[in-house]
């Protein structure tokens, strides 16, 4: 949390409630009017797909550009995990990601025998692991990176994207802490706002004090 400060988020009117070490959800700190901006995280502090141009080619052979937006940023976040800047950040990733579908035993799958989740997700796998087969032979540096490392993060990142275009995703700290909610249950929407260049979340009703902060995962056109 200090980290957000330090970087000039906002946290006034949300607070962060950690459930158990792999459950985080939003709720707001105070009332909150309709229309008003809960929460807004700064494009400074948004972490974007970095294109590696030995790659792109190929990546872009294998998959459609939405694929590809999430490869980049998948590599992207794997590069920075280490690093100091989003350390706190990324200490409030889930570290057991038994609970996605994508990491579901043998005996759970049998549960979805039948349904189409289960030919998606392991055509999802296999191209996860086709595209890292290539990467790491074209950007042999990246072989620090295991498939599981890969397949991981573009899991986590299909909660928690928050998408520039049909295309194109990103990851604003923070924001992907709020709870998603069925449509028509929400409690705020999101945008970018070109202004003061922030992701924001705002009310589309009163909002009480201890409420959960919820929204619809949908896209963010520029």
């Amino acid at each position: 949390m200090n980290w957000l400060r330090k970087h000039d988020v906002c946290l006034d009117l949300t607070n962060l409630v950690i459930h158990d070490k792999d459950h985080r959800a939003l709720y707001s700190s105070g009332n909150i009017s309709l229309g008003e901006v809960i929460l807004a995280v700064p494009w400074a502090i948004v972490i974007r797909p970095d294109s590696i141009s030995e790659l792109e080619e190929k990546i872009t052979s294998l998959c459609d550009k939405s694929w590809k937006s999430r490869i980049f940023l998948a590599i992207s976040m794997l590069e920075k995990r280490n690093g100091k800047y989003y350390n706190d950040w990324f200490n409030t990733l889930p570290k057991d990601l038994s609970r996605y579908p994508m990491f579901f035993t043998a005996e759970e799958r049998e549960y979805l025998k039948g349904s189409s989740i289960l030919v998606l997700l392991d055509k999802d796998r296999e191209i996860i692991e086709r595209i890292y087969k290539e990467i790491i032979k074209l950007h042999p540096k990246l072989k620090i990176f295991s498939f599981e490392d890969l397949l991981s993060y573009c899991t986590i990142i299909e909660s928690r994207q928050f998408s520039l275009d049909v295309n194109e995703c990103c990851i604003a700290p923070y924001l992907d802490m709020a709870n998603c909610a069925v449509l028509g249950k929400e409690n705020t929407t999101w945008e970018f706002d070109k202004e003061t260049q922030c992701f924001q979340y705002k009310a589309i009703c009163n909002i009480k004090k201890g409420e959960p902060v919820t929204y619809i995962q949908e896209y963010n056109r520029f």
